[in-house]
């Protein structure tokens, strides 16, 4: 039986797609991340995040009410995977209606629970009544953030929430999670680099919690004329996060 068993993760192995993590860090801003990055359709080809633990069920029921506290309007959630946090929301709240984006769910729909078969893009029309677009540990899956939150706020209307929960990445990277940056991970956009490009995108931030040291809770608004733009100072981070991944 061993040896059966070693023989099937030989076999699996063959099967791998393998692909080496070569990381750089931006001079001018300190921003770090992967200077190679494997194809999102390869990455995401299937749903691999449960939020299974007594951890993720604190986390999404706190998020969770978090949403419900500051939303406004029905909700757009991008990524929503297990379907956990959307049940979590439709608890709390019997009168809101819940669309989901993601590619790969592992739910399935109800009366009060939609889902739209794909990965997020710029050009979806949405329903009237979305005015709250929510995500729950997805933003650092992304790319290209500022073209990513850019769509995300041109699928709002003005004055429309975005609600999310992003990993506390700073923390876990200075204290040795070596989850905290990988091939999905792909940069090292700590809380100073989560508000800026926010803000460069025309959101403005109404409120940020921390949860423990785990993720920082959002909610911002879509203005009507944009606060950032290209020409928003940034200030330099090289220093600080250079001597945080020298550890």
């Amino acid at each position: 039986m061993i040896f059966l068993f070693l023989w099937d993760a030989r076999i699996s192995q063959l099967n791998d797609i393998l692909a080496d993590m070569n990381w750089a860090i931006d001079p001018e801003t300190g921003l770090i991340q992967l200077t190679k990055l494997v194809p999102m359709e390869i990455l995401y080809m299937d749903q691999h995040m449960d939020a299974t633990g007594a951890t993720w069920t604190a986390y999404n029921c706190a998020l969770a009410q978090f949403i419900v506290d500051n939303k406004i309007g029905n909700i757009l959630e991008i990524g929503g995977g297990s379907g956990k946090l959307a049940n979590y929301v439709l608890e709390l709240d019997n009168d809101v209606t819940y669309t989901v984006i993601e590619p790969n769910p592992t739910f399935e729909e109800s009366e009060r629970l939609k889902i739209i078969h794909a990965f997020f893009s710029k050009g979806m029309e949405l329903e009237e009544s979305v005015k709250t677009i929510v995500l729950s540990q997805v933003l650092e899956h992304v790319y290209d953030p500022v073209s990513f939150l850019t769509e995300v706020n041109e699928s709002l209307p003005v004055g429309g929430r975005f609600v999310f929960g992003y990993p506390n990445l700073e923390f876990l990277f200075s204290n040795y999670f070596t989850n905290a940056i990988n091939l999905e991970h792909t940069m090292l956009m700590t809380e100073y680099f989560v508000d800026y490009f926010l803000e460069r995108t025309g959101f403005k931030i109404l409120s940020k919690i921390d949860y423990g040291n785990h993720s920082h809770f959002y909610s911002v608004e879509k203005h009507p004329i944009p606060t950032g733009g290209e020409n928003l100072k940034i200030e330099s981070r090289y220093t600080h996060d250079k001597e945080m991944f020298n550890g």
